[in-house]
């Protein structure tokens, strides 16, 4: 059980160095945002050749850099009150299909004798059209013993990886589906991953689960593409620093020992000062497992929007052929709307995930399950004594009292 007391001692020893962080990052803040002015008063082609000499500068302007003639691409719209907000967003989302996708997962129980692991993932899919229903479904998997024992490395009975590697393909080939069956639709729907597009994860997996991860992301960007249906990855609180290394490169600097206390989302927020602001479309050229993505390499953008004003901006990533199409700025309005809907977090997404999610008390209630499955096949579940204790205790703790 955490004590308040105690935690509250031992941060009290990390003041000053909270502060210290604190007032870096600010300063470091401050420090680029002429640096930023600079490289958007910059032509395209200035810029791609200071970056010539990196074959990976992290990200690369698009030709929105010379059409706009910033890093600052203005929403246009502007909203009295909520109320004109959400009529602009139930226009915008009238007749467009949007469709989200995620994923959840129970992982093994090494106190129980059967390894067992179930994967589960939920979309949402919204005509937003009179006579047409949405669709909330989900769709459940069991990693049974065979699976789970033949998927991890030696030092492990069961791997996690294998796990979170099913549950990544199950979520990608439902957006296939989604993009399949849309092919071609007009006005284009637009369908959500709740994360990055790019695998930068997978860099460090073991061959078999990276090159599993790569078959399964090239494959849904290879389908988008093939079918005109845009797919963007939506990452709320991302950690990348793929314009502040493109940033340090374009001014002669050491990418790795520049603004180390940054984050991109942290940089650009000054360059979007009213709700609904992006930046300009950037290609992604990270260094790392971006040069195993073949014909892709090349073909992944990414863009921070203003969603909420009390936070950072987010960071949203597409096929670059949206940006060759023109269609862009229709795709992310439609974005804007969903934001708004769900006020600040895109609804479909939102939804998504109440559709997949396992609540805590769903670990227990599948063990339960799976015993009374196997008592079925005479084949008996025995769990550790550890476990039972846990359960015997925690039965107690949360049973009423005498007199309630």
């Amino acid at each position: 059980m955490l004590d308040p007391r105690h935690v509250l001692q031992a941060l009290e020893t990390k003041r000053e160095e909270f502060a210290s962080f604190q007032r870096r990052t600010l300063r470091e803040q401050a420090e680029t945002q002429e640096q930023l002015e600079h490289i958007g008063r910059s032509t395209l082609t200035e810029v791609l050749l200071r970056l010539s000499h990196e074959p990976w500068p992290g990200a690369r302007p698009t030709q929105e850099l010379d059409h706009y003639g910033s890093l600052t691409v203005p929403f246009e719209a502007t909203f009295a009150h909520h109320q004109e907000s959400r009529a602009w967003a139930k226009d915008k989302l009238l007749h467009r299909t949007t469709f989200a996708v995620d994923g959840s997962q129970l992982m093994p129980n090494k106190e129980l004798s059967v390894p067992v692991a179930v994967v589960q993932i939920g979309w949402f899919l919204n005509p937003h059209q009179a006579g047409q229903p949405f669709e909330k479904q989900v769709r459940t998997q069991v990693l049974g013993p065979e699976e789970l024992l033949s998927s991890g490395s030696e030092e492990k009975l069961f791997h996690d990886q294998h796990i979170s590697l099913r549950r990544y393909e199950m979520e990608a080939q439902r957006l296939q589906e989604f993009c399949t069956l849309h092919a071609e639709q007009t006005p284009p729907p637009m369908g959500l991953f709740d994360g990055s597009l790019l695998i930068s994860f997978a860099e460090v997996l073991k061959d078999f689960h990276r090159h599993a991860y790569l078959q399964a992301a090239l494959s849904l960007l290879k389908t988008s593409q093939e079918t005109k249906i845009p797919v963007l990855g939506y990452v709320d609180t991302s950690v990348a620093r793929d314009v502040l290394r493109m940033m340090a490169l374009f001014l002669g600097q050491e990418p790795s020992s520049s603004y180390e206390g940054l984050r991109d989302s942290d940089m650009l927020a000054s360059l979007l000062p009213r709700w609904g602001d992006r930046t300009i479309a950037f290609a992604l050229a990270r260094p790392g497992i971006l040069r195993e993505y073949g014909e892709m390499s090349e073909g992944l953008g990414f863009c921070y929007l203003r969603t909420s004003m009390d936070r950072p901006p987010v960071r949203v990533e597409f096929p670059l052929w949206l940006v060759d199409d023109g269609i862009l700025d229709d795709v992310l309005n439609l974005l804007r709307a969903e934001a708004i809907v769900g006020n600040g977090y895109p609804y479909a997404l939102e939804t998504a995930d109440q559709a997949a999610w396992f609540a805590p008390q769903d670990r227990s209630r599948f063990a339960n399950l799976l015993r009374r499955f196997l008592d079925q096949q005479d084949m008996p579940l025995q769990s550790s004594n550890k476990l039972q204790s846990k359960q015997r205790r925690r039965g107690a703790q949360t049973s009423p009292g005498p007199g309630r």
